[in-house]
């Protein structure tokens, strides 16, 4: 014996694999990249969200997250594979980023602008 301990509940099989230690589940924490990347992203786009083109609020750590607050937008998101790298991340606005859900990037991106078409069009 080599001094372990191995715990079997009711109903459940023992652990096969008690030589390897468990691992945490990775969850994404917005980092210090996160925060310069956003900076960047704000920058590059003049303020403005990438699929409304309304400008947005640089600080995007208030609470409640305000709809105009900066947020880092991953097109292809993290969760089906996407990269935390140009080109997959662009600054959208809270409101949008919230708005887009599972939609995909491209069509979320031509319905914001036959909204401003049209929002463009009314106002002549």
């Amino acid at each position: 014996m080599d001094g372990r301990v191995i715990l079997v509940l009711p109903g459940t099989k023992a652990n096969t694999h008690a030589d390897r230690p468990l691992e945490a589940p990775r969850i994404n924490h917005p980092t210090r990249h996160d925060s310069l990347r956003r900076a960047q992203l704000f920058q590059e786009q003049e303020g403005l969200c990438f699929y409304c083109r309304e400008p947005m609020m640089p600080k995007p750590f208030l609470r409640p997250i305000a709809p105009r607050a900066l947020t880092l937008e991953h097109l292809t998101p993290l969760s089906e594979g996407g990269s935390r790298r140009f080109p997959n991340e662009v600054a959208a606005c809270n409101h949008c980023n919230n708005q887009r859900g599972t939609t995909s990037w491209l069509l979320f991106y031509c319905l914001k602008e036959l909204e401003r078409d049209e929002s463009g069009s009314a106002a002549a």
